[in-house]
């Protein structure tokens, strides 16, 4: 009886499991020996097996790992809910029907044996006396309580057995106790901790959580949300609903969606939610709504509460955005790549190219200017839309290096951008284009010229970023390429058609009769060729100077012959230097250089054969850079050419003009032969001689001396006949 107070006493009080199991061990050992194992097994029902938190034995504490219920003999004990004491005593009468076979042998057996009897099996070290008794507590079989001797047989007797088995029951609760404690200490601990977490949770994270009742209103909500509504505190929403917190229609579609899920009872997971923040921006949620059911009571299936947790993904959203943007604008960047590569048509591939950049862009106005051939101003030559062709056919232009947005990039040769035109000060907007917001200007390159510019304009703010400009820029490199091959295809074009007008030109030359055919056959088919443009051919005289021989588009100027030294005319120049001359930007009114006061450029080209200056050929036009180097080139061929074709022409009249007087010379000398008397002879020869020359009257007479006749007597005068006159006013005499 003392030992039992003196255990209940101790262990009552004792509320930590370990500690219990060490008082146990200790008391126990202080009535039955301290030499002795001892253990404290605990039965887990649920999972039906067998668990050993106190085990001594050899003078320490060891661990058994768990096993399933039905082995070793403490499976014995609590599966038949009685004490066992081992060695066995028994009378054979005593012995159960199965134990039969072993009457002839044994009157007292060892723990072994026995356990091999009782159908269990020996886990662990073998003992020679063996002592468990259950721990019942209400009806209830908890564990068992375990004492042993591994060297001394029959160490437990019946007394033993009856104390271990009186106070079982005030173990079985102090142990009952000291798990309920401990387990409650555990819950209130993990309770605390996941209080902790949870406070740290709402307090970091960024994503807007918030938890609410059945009736809608909060009950625990994150710092996020909290400075999301523009609150800060969690008391200024914490039993609030959201009709009473967000004004307008906001609040009361989150408080219906919220009760929808409350009301039903599922689930709502990702749920994406795209809204207007109050600068203007799109913003993005990926919003989940879980409801919360009681795990106390399965069967009620109507949630006590709800979870609500709203992630941003505005930054996402906006880099899919952006993939699926820029995927389209190297889809279309590859079809305006397409049209340049097929096409020489660089009228059609603009209108192509800003029609897809504003249409597949998403973009407010797309145009392209094209700087004209002053350098001074970009003139609109593509623009999309009804407004773009309004512009266009209203001629729009606008000065380089001015302070628009086309006028700097053209001057600077770079890309401008203004992402919020309202805030530049420098920005002028366009009337017709009322609602641009931002607006991007490339200029168009070749060569290190710049030739236009892509000008793109978006109805949003930031419309431009820097991927955005990046194919942009790739775009308007390919509609550099389209105009510069669509140039050089008709720069090319227009030299095949001027070559061959320089060899039509060259061949009419060379099939004229004389000199002077030649130059006007060439002056005037040259006019032609060029259209409204103004062409001379100057003629070099032996005395330096260049007289006119053939001009059209001079009408009602006088041109007088200049010298070539002295003058400042551009064929003088360019005889003077015998090599080509060439202005493309002349002022009004000029003059000095050029013979009409309208000329803007003009051209002029020496006629050489074999370093003799022939002439000067002169071209003269309205227009500045009307001719460039390609005019350059073949008009200097035709000159070249020209040479040629008028020197042999001269020569060609000189060989016919020595034909002619060969010709003369034997009419004559045929004509003085058939006479038959001197006065014959002298007048054939005085008539013949003065139409062969042209001369009004021609005197022949014969030296008397050389005669032997009288000197007087054999004068003899003859005049020609008036109507031997052929306009010349000199006289000419013939002796």
């Amino acid at each position: 009886y003392e030992a039992l107070t003196s255990l209940s006493q101790a262990i009552s009080n004792e509320f930590s499991l370990q500690p219990l199991y060490q008082l146990l061990h200790q008391k126990i050992s202080e009535q039955m020996g301290a030499d002795l194992s001892f253990s404290i097994a605990i039965f887990d029902s649920a999972k039906q097996i067998i668990q050993f938190p106190y085990h001594f034995e050899d003078g320490k504490v060891t661990s058994i790992p768990p096993f399933p219920l039905g082995e070793g003999l403490t499976s014995y004990i609590i599966q038949n809910r009685k004490s066992l004491l081992l060695p066995l005593k028994f009378e054979p009468k005593d012995l159960p029907a199965s134990w039969n076979a072993y009457k002839y042998m044994y009157a007292v057996s060892d723990v072994e044996r026995d356990a091999m009897r009782l159908g269990a099996k020996i886990i662990g070290k073998p003992a020679k006396s063996w002592l468990g008794v259950p721990l019942m507590l209400g009806g209830e079989v908890l564990g068992a309580l375990i004492v042993q001797d591994t060297q001394k047989e029959e160490r437990f007797s019946e007394k033993d057995q009856i104390l271990l088995e009186t106070i079982a029951p005030q173990i079985a609760i102090s142990i009952r106790n000291a798990q309920l404690v401990e387990g409650m200490t555990s819950t209130l601990q993990a309770y605390d901790q996941e209080h902790t977490l949870l406070n740290a949770l709402l307090e970091n994270v960024p994503e807007k959580i918030y938890f609410k009742d059945q009736d809608g209103r909060y009950l625990r909500v994150s710092n996020s949300f909290i400075a999301s509504l523009g609150h800060s505190s969690a008391n200024e929403i914490n039993g609030y609903t959201d009709e009473e917190l967000i004004p307008r229609e906001a609040g009361s579609l989150r408080h219906l969606k919220d009760m929808q899920v409350i009301s039903s009872g599922i689930p709502v997971i990702g749920e994406m939610v795209e809204y207007q923040a109050e600068n203007g921006e799109t913003l993005w949620e990926l919003v989940s709504r879980v409801p919360l059911f009681s795990t106390a009571d399965h069967s009620n299936q109507t949630p006590y509460a709800l979870l609500v947790i709203s992630q941003d993904i505005t930054e996402l959203k906006k880099t899919e955005n952006l993939s699926n943007r820029q995927a389209q604008q190297l889809l279309t960047a590859a079809e305006i790549a397409r049209d340049v590569a097929s096409s020489l048509q660089a009228e059609q591939v603009l209108i192509n190219a800003t029609n897809l950049i504003r249409e597949r862009f998403g973009y407010y106005h797309a145009s392209v200017f094209l700087v004209d051939p002053t350098g001074k101003y970009a003139v609109l030559h593509e623009a999309s839309g009804e407004i773009g062709q309004k512009m266009k056919a209203a001629g729009h232009r606008l000065a380089v290096g001015s302070r628009s947005l086309v006028g700097q990039a053209v001057a600077r040769a770079e890309t401008v951008v203004s992402n919020n035109t309202r805030q530049n000060p420098n920005y002028y907007p366009n009337p017709l284009l009322p609602d641009t917001r931002a607006e991007l200007v490339v200029p168009l390159k070749t060569a290190n010229r710049v030739i236009g510019a892509l000008d793109v304009q978006s109805d949003r703010i930031n419309a431009f970023q820097t991927e955005d400009i990046h194919t942009l820029e790739i775009l308007a490199d390919q509609l550099s390429m389209a105009l510069e091959n669509a140039s050089l295809y008709a720069r090319a074009q227009e030299n095949l058609v001027k070559h061959r007008l320089l060899h039509q030109i060259t061949t009419a030359a060379s099939t004229s009769a004389n000199v002077s055919e030649a130059i006007q056959r060439t002056v005037s088919n040259l006019r032609t060729a060029l259209g409204e443009e103004r062409v001379a051919f100057y003629l070099a005289d032996q005395q330096g100077n260049l007289f006119l021989h053939t001009a059209i588009g001079y009408e009602g100027l006088e041109i007088n012959q200049f010298n070539i030294q002295n003058s400042r005319y551009l064929p003088a120049i360019a005889a003077r230097e015998v090599r080509p001359i060439r202005l493309s930007h002349l002022p009004a009114g000029e003059t000095s250089s050029t013979i009409h006061p309208e000329t803007r450029s003009a051209l002029a080209v020496p006629v050489l054969f074999s370093d003799e200056l022939l002439g000067v050929l002169s071209l003269e036009s309205d227009q500045t850079e009307r001719f460039d180097e390609n005019d350059q080139e073949i008009i200097g061929a035709l000159g070249d050419s020209l040479g040629a074709i008028l020197t042999n022409a001269r020569l060609v009249d000189q060989i016919r003009q020595q034909v002619e007087r060969q010709r003369m010379l034997y009419e004559i000398t045929s004509k003085i032969r058939r006479s038959v008397d001197i006065e014959s002879i002298l007048r054939t020869s005085v008539s013949e001689i003065s139409k062969a020359i042209g001369a009004r009257k021609a005197h022949i007479q014969i030296n008397p001396l050389q005669q032997g006749l009288p000197l007087e007597s054999e004068d003899a005068q003859f005049q020609t006949p008036v109507d031997h006159n052929n306009g010349h006013h000199p006289e000419a005499n013939g002796k």
